[in-house]
């Protein structure tokens, strides 16, 4: 999707006054009946601010995704998955690590694998509910994207299959390639997705955790091989801790990002009663 120009509302003081149930971003107080020129009455915060932050910009002039929720549960599905994937990674370095410090693991040897399982399962319906998506809006990701998703989702397959029969080290490496497809596909679905909310585009896209948790997962993956190496092993350890806490701010990031596809009424003029229409430039 081309980057488009912010739309700059024209506030209109006698008619611009909002129609629905629409919260305030900050202390949710209903602004049903406030001018758009006004602040919220509770706290302060421009009406207009909560406006933009409920405002799906490419619906703001009428024309709207056939399937908007389809395409914002779609993104949640396919963060949710690789947020399970990065916590059965997180898992197999715990006990890795255990081990090599004779300490008890805190998991059965088998609760990684498990898990690993049970995230495939999330992961194949993710890219089936993502390729419905895009049947609707062919945007949704790039050709690159969704190449990774896709090769993300054969090499889980693959990995779900002979982790049991080939040494750790083998396992944590085809994990960590896997979360790199997966976190570059994902990011490209919320950015483009994300960019169709004002607030969003306005956050920086708040894709702030791409290039940092790629570079966790190229940590987690050199020390992966390094044998029986303590430091090795703490190494990887924490940097997969870390892959595992940015893929839950991708989560949290993914329904942000998709916020207004999820309302029921997310297009300006469902929200404000106005004689002006909002203009592009």
């Amino acid at each position: 999707m081309e980057d488009r120009p912010d739309p700059a509302p024209q506030s209109d003081a006698e008619g611009g006054r909002i129609v629905a149930e629409l919260p305030c971003r900050d202390c949710r107080y209903t602004l049903i009946g406030c001018s758009i020129a006004d602040r919220c009455p509770e706290c302060g915060l421009p009406v207009e601010a909560s406006l933009h932050a409920s405002i799906d910009l490419e619906t703001i002039d009428g024309s709207a995704l056939p399937n908007p929720r389809l395409v914002s549960a779609a993104a949640g599905l396919l963060a949710i998955a690789t947020l399970i994937w990065a916590f059965g990674s997180t898992l197999f370095w715990v006990s890795d690590t255990a081990t090599m410090f004779d300490f008890s693991t805190p998991f059965p040897r088998t609760a990684p694998w498990f898990v690993t399982v049970f995230s495939l399962a999330w992961l194949v319906a993710a890219m089936l509910l993502f390729r419905q998506a895009r049947t609707g809006w062919p945007g949704m990701a790039s050709g690159m994207a969704v190449a990774a998703i896709f090769l993300g989702g054969t090499a889980a397959i693959l990995v779900t299959v002979i982790t049991p029969s080939v040494p750790d080290p083998v396992a944590m490496i085809l994990r960590s390639i896997v979360m790199v497809l997966l976190v570059l596909g994902l990011c490209d679905v919320m950015d483009r997705a994300g960019r169709r909310a004002l607030a969003y585009r306005q956050a920086g896209t708040a894709i702030q955790t791409r290039t940092p948790l790629v570079l966790a997962i190229a940590v987690e993956m050199l020390a992966s091989p390094m044998g029986d190496s303590e430091i090795a092993r703490i190494l990887g350890l924490t940097a997969s801790a870390l892959v595992l806490i940015g893929t839950i701010y991708l989560v949290a990031n993914s329904f942000w990002a998709t916020l207004p596809l999820l309302r029921e009424k997310h297009r300006y003029r469902d929200l404000v009663s106005s004689r002006m229409q909002p203009k592009r430039d």
